[in-house]
């Protein structure tokens, strides 16, 4: 979207920040594509926000379901998220499952209350917080959609692109690529450069 220098000075500037996780629960994570990537991503996001105070809210996003949800699997065949092998066909190495469990708690006690994405931006807006970090799940979808209604708020949307993921990694990085036309994206070796934890 801008410049590095612009990246650069939204992610050092703490005061100004709040971290939003969006759909982090298991049942989501036991069917993304990036375990791994997910989970190193958002252990250091966690050690930000305690470390330096960082409000940050967990909310459960609607609007995107996977197979065996309540939306037509011929639908979500078209888009590509069934009959590829993604990440719900792979099984999940229980070591994975253990530490996002982990991740999962930390959440649910250090966040904010709020678990719809409405009352969670209003909040964080309310504080005068300007820039809002995204993590969480379905990049293509709730994400994106996360990003609307900060943007329509007022706030600066920046995506961490390696805490956040999708059950299909095609349409993760296609979410990315459209994501990175009207907000910030960074990762996690961005946030290391600035940030000493």
């Amino acid at each position: 979207m801008e410049s590095e220098d612009s990246t650069e000075s939204l992610i050092r500037d703490r005061k100004k920040l709040a971290v939003l996780g969006i759909n982090v629960n298991s049942s989501t994570f036991g069917r993304i594509f990036s375990k791994l990537e997910f989970l190193t991503a958002f252990s250091y996001l966690r050690d930000i926000v305690d470390k330096n105070s960082i409000p940050y809210h967990s909310v459960e996003y609607e609007g995107y379901a996977l197979p065996g949800d309540h939306i037509d699997d011929l639908v979500l065949k078209k888009i590509g998220v069934i009959g590829r092998k993604t990440a719900s066909t792979i099984s999940t190495p229980s070591e994975y499952q253990v530490q996002f469990s982990a991740l999962e708690k930390w959440g649910m006690i250090r966040s904010h209350g709020q678990s719809n994405l409405g009352q969670a931006l209003e909040s964080i807006r309310k504080t005068g917080i300007k820039n809002v970090f995204l993590s969480g799940f379905i990049t293509e979808f709730n994400i994106l959609g996360a990003s609307f209604e900060t943007i329509k708020r007022g706030m600066v949307p920046v995506v961490i692109s390696d805490a956040v993921s999708s059950p299909n990694e095609r349409l993760h990085f296609h979410g990315l690529e459209i994501l990175s036309n009207f907000c910030f994206i960074a990762d996690s070796r961005d946030l290391m450069k600035g940030w000493d934890i």
